[in-house]
């Protein structure tokens, strides 16, 4: 796929725009290009059976470069960049980009902040600029009605009925778990060097369906990647700091606040955990987690999503309505 760099790609939507009845939306990365493109797809299916737009859903990951190497440190910039660019121009009312909020307007500084708090509680929208509702585009599927569904379908075990059960139960502590950490990773600035590094073994479920976290454990783990003994030492005070204000926090909130990928990673962690815990043989253990679809991640995800998009367009959960109602198909 062709590369462009800002300026090429305005002339390439100005063309695009005025050749026919095409509209663009720009988000940063593959993932988020699946999720807009079937959310679309369904939308339009739904609700504007005979339009005549053609959407095309550009990413910023394969599309833009800067004039500079070091013009634009991730995609996120790099969309933002040509929504503020082109706003104002004749082909802007058909052009919207899509980005993650990330921490965008959430009180969640612990040493300025007594308690976490969603300043917008809603899609922002910026000019020609919508924000996800939650912190990336994780945090839409997670709510346990969409993640149910794809469990129950793509569970192998013949205990995915209990463990499914079990994973209801402590899927809220879990996700407040991950909002901790997330956050705490965050404040301690060593949030890339957690990518990855949460698994089953870091997670205990006690009797009253409380789930625990082996913090000393995990941060044992991470020692090695976080050069600053400094940092060793915040990420486990400042965790401790999060746990008090998330246990504070209504659930909603916690949904939103939660760093995506750490929830999505931590919930998958979860999920291996209750099928341990319910196999009643200790040899069977290791053939059951093996038999368990999430190993899959990338083709789970997208499963969540196509869950996710089926419940936004018969409107049983937030999406963002916000980029079709700036494009005109939705009122």
């Amino acid at each position: 796929m062709a590369k462009y760099d800002p300026q090429s790609y305005r002339i390439y939507l100005r063309n695009s725009i005025a050749s026919g009845n095409n509209q663009h939306i720009l988000v940063e990365g593959k993932d988020d290009k699946y999720l807009i493109e079937r959310l679309w797809q369904d939308f339009s299916a739904s609700n504007s059976p005979n339009t005549i737009n053609q959407i095309v859903v550009d990413s910023a990951e394969n599309l833009i470069k800067g004039d500079e190497p070091s013009q634009f440190c991730n995609n996120r910039e790099k969309v933002e960049f040509i929504a503020n660019s082109i706003y104002g121009q004749s082909y802007a009312d058909d052009f919207v980009g899509f980005v993650d909020r990330e921490l965008h307007k959430f009180y969640w500084d612990c040493d300025v902040n007594s308690e976490l708090q969603d300043l917008i509680e809603s899609h922002e929208v910026i000019q020609r600029l919508v924000l996800s509702r939650g912190h990336s585009i994780e945090n839409y599927i997670f709510d346990f009605a969409i993640l149910y569904e794809v469990l129950q379908y793509l569970s192998t075990t013949p205990y995915a009925n209990q463990a499914i059960e079990l994973f209801k139960e402590t899927f809220q502590s879990a996700l407040r778990i991950a909002c901790s950490i997330g956050l705490a990773a965050t404040k301690a600035q060593v949030l890339s060097e957690t990518s990855s590094t949460i698994d089953y073994n870091f997670i205990e479920i006690n009797s009253a369906k409380e789930v625990i976290f082996k913090l000393d454990d995990w941060t044992q783990k991470i020692d090695r990647r976080v050069n600053s003994e400094t940092k060793k030492q915040d990420i486990k005070l400042y965790y401790s700091m999060y746990n008090e204000q998330v246990s504070k926090a209504s659930i909603s909130l916690i949904r939103w606040i939660c760093h995506g990928h750490i929830g999505y990673d931590l919930l998958g962690a979860l999920y291996e955990r209750c099928v341990i815990d319910v196999c009643p043989s200790t040899r069977d253990k290791n053939k059951e987690l093996s038999g368990i679809s999430w190993v899959a991640k990338k083709k789970l995800f997208y499963s969540f999503i196509n869950s996710w998009v089926k419940k936004s367009v018969q409107n049983q959960c937030e999406y963002p309505m916000a980029i079709f109602e700036l494009l005109r198909v939705a009122s």
